[in-house]
């Protein structure tokens, strides 16, 4: 399984969570939070 970084923008972008879950799955190795 490739490696994915996972990058969102701000909290209202509903990915947040999705990309927290793929984290927690082991998908995505970091995730880069902007727009705070």
């Amino acid at each position: 399984m490739p490696r994915i970084m996972v990058v969102d923008y701000g909290e209202d972008d509903p990915s947040k969570c999705t990309a927290r879950k793929m984290v927690r799955k082991g998908v995505a190795t970091r995730i880069s939070v902007r727009g705070i």
